[in-house]
């Protein structure tokens, strides 16, 4: 990103490049999955143990939002935040989190292409501060390349067993199927700032992570098992999973690991999570819309002997990273819901990772490639 001028003009350009280049990303979205449109409008209904297979992908992306955050450190600062890094609050965050499907088999292929997905991934995290001329922090960029693969389930057990083409295999209204899917992730993260990554108090006795231009970035290697319930009668959906994460890089290479969080930011981290569609059917809710929950939790495993946060006489290592996601989901609305977002450990958005922080969020959820519950469409044909 090129940034003209100084001061208020600089942050000025810097919100205008990081707005066109959000349309542009909208549209190259928008244009994505009007191709897919036809398709889509079938996977929807489709009562096969693929549909639900690629369904439930879906339901596994990441949550795509625009929220009003309120953040805490988790004590007091070192170095506090200055003009620019969020010093007076937040005003909005959003995450635009999309995979962009480039192979995923359809009904009349082979049973073994149907159970996999391959994906461009791409993902946009960024905050507006509250202080002079609202500023946005430097943004998260991930991109990448993703594959799913569903290697056992329920019906045709593990996928050497499955040898079909076009098949068409149905479920029970009362069934609960179940399937375990692998999904692998490689993905470059970065927040695009040129060299330089910490910033000192005014008799440099003290440093911390430079929160407004410091450089960040890392590569990774992403591997996640999860095993998958889906009740047919209820319509509803319970995923439990369990990742593994490796960060590195290359030095004079574009994907390079920034030298300066060797063994401070970490390069290997264990993670689960727990995922639960409640299905429209449940007593406590209206029969058009069902609730959302996800809990992630991520550890890292590794060396951070040099990790130093950025809180006064404390020295811990801070391994703990904690998401609590509440979503409304309106199933009769296109492409929006309603968030609560809890989150506690190091800060997520690039550098800023040794603020350690709580943070909640309220907003509404963004879902382009939107994910229905099995069944509920065939019963509520028409109002889609």
């Amino acid at each position: 990103m090129i940034q003209l001028g100084l001061g208020r003009g600089r942050c000025d350009c810097i919100c205008a490049n990081i707005i066109l280049s959000c349309l542009a990303v909208l549209l190259f979205a928008t244009d994505a999955f009007a191709q897919n449109a036809l398709y889509n409008k079938h996977l929807s209904r489709d009562p096969s143990i693929y549909g639900e297979m690629q369904r439930a992908w879906i339901s596994q992306d990441g949550i795509s939002y625009a929220t009003f955050p309120y953040s805490q450190p988790l004590g007091d600062r070192r170095l506090d935040l200055i003009d620019g890094e969020g010093r007076n609050g937040y005003l909005v965050e959003a995450n635009l989190d999309l995979r962009f499907p480039f192979l995923m088999g359809r009904p009349n292929n082979s049973s073994l292409k149907r159970r996999q997905r391959f994906t461009i991934d791409y993902r946009a995290n960024f905050r507006m501060t509250n202080d002079s001329s609202k500023p946005l922090v430097p943004w998260s960029n991930y991109f990448g390349i993703g594959h799913d693969f569903t290697i056992f389930d329920s019906k045709k057990k593990w996928v050497w067993n499955d040898k079909g083409r076009g098949d068409s295999t149905s479920l029970e209204p009362n069934e609960k199927f179940k399937f375990l899917t692998l999904t692998t992730f490689i993905h470059h993260f970065s927040n695009g700032q040129p060299p330089g990554f910490y910033t000192y108090s005014s008799d440099s006795t003290e440093r911390r992570n430079d929160y407004t231009s410091g450089d960040f970035s890392t590569n990774y290697l992403k591997f996640i098992l999860k095993w998958s319930i889906a009740n047919i009668e209820k319509h509803r959906l319970t995923t439990l999973g369990i990742s593994y994460r490796m960060d590195g890089g290359y030095e004079n290479t574009p994907l390079v690991f920034t030298p300066e969080q060797e063994r401070s930011y970490g390069r290997k981290r264990i993670g689960m999570h727990f995922d639960y569609y409640t299905g429209p059917n449940s007593r406590m809710f209206r029969a058009d819309q069902e609730w959302h929950f996800r809990t992630e939790l991520t550890y890292i495993t590794d060396e951070l002997d040099l990790f130093t946060p950025n809180l006064k006489e404390d020295q811990g290592e801070y391994r703990l990273m904690f998401h609590q996601f509440v979503e409304l989901r309106p199933l009769n609305h296109r492409t929006i819901g309603y968030l609560v977002h809890f989150y506690a450990g190091r800060d997520y958005m690039n550098i800023r990772y040794d603020d350690v922080i709580w943070m909640v969020q309220f907003g509404i959820s963004l879902s382009v490639d939107k994910y229905y519950p099995i069944g509920w469409q065939n019963e509520v044909e028409g109002k889609l």
